[in-house]
């Protein structure tokens, strides 16, 4: 009698055991499907929301791009030489808007006079894109009877030089800012190639 009763117990327990498996099993599944419904009704919203910003992009390309260059007092991309003075320098070569430059003897100078005017309260960086692999030193801009100098980065990889004319008070009074002489580099035979150089916001 006993024995009958334990495995009616057991049997009770094992059926408890198969329906809470199953249960939990359908919740699991339930929940699986609501999540990929959403996840994939998510998806669909941003490629809408993507494709409206694409177009509406398109219709306010000129607008995008004057608000770039409302940012920007000035910017040289090298897509030709202009007639900078240069010292020291063995080789200033344009490809592709790349400027190369090889320098003769230290502290090689471009004198970049008259190519802006804007006040350095407003426009107060300047960058400039450089790569090297030599050992270059630092890089400076002399502006009327002040030098912000910069140590360079030489690993052959693209970097960015940012001088921040507010440091300087001098150049801070100094508006406008018209040109600057840049000794692009401290060292001699020294290889390096710039990209751009920019003043902005």
């Amino acid at each position: 009698m006993q024995m009958k009763k334990k495995v009616r117990e057991e049997k009770g327990s094992m059926a408890v055991y198969v329906a809470v498996t199953l249960t939990s099993f359908l919740i699991i599944l339930t929940a699986i499907y609501i999540a990929s419904t959403s996840m994939r009704n998510t998806q669909l919203s941003t490629i809408v929301k993507i494709k409206e910003s694409y177009e509406q992009g398109n219709d306010r390309i000129g607008e995008t791009y004057q608000k770039i260059a409302d940012q920007m007092a000035y910017f040289e991309d090298f897509k030709d030489w202009k007639n900078f003075q240069l010292t020291a320098t063995a080789e200033n070569n344009i490809v592709d808007g790349i400027l190369s430059l090889r320098s003769s003897d230290v502290n090689p100078t471009i004198t970049m006079e008259d190519v802006t005017s804007f006040n350095p309260r407003e426009y107060r960086y300047i960058d400039i894109k450089y790569k090297t692999n030599s050992n270059a030193g630092s890089m400076k801009l002399i502006i009327g009877d002040s030098t912000i100098e910069k140590t360079l980065t030489c690993d052959g990889q693209w970097h960015t030089a940012t001088f921040d004319l507010g440091l300087d008070a001098n150049i801070w009074r100094n508006s406008p800012i018209t040109g600057w002489t840049w000794v692009w580099t401290t060292e001699s035979n020294v290889t390096m190639d710039v990209d751009y150089i920019r003043a902005y916001k």
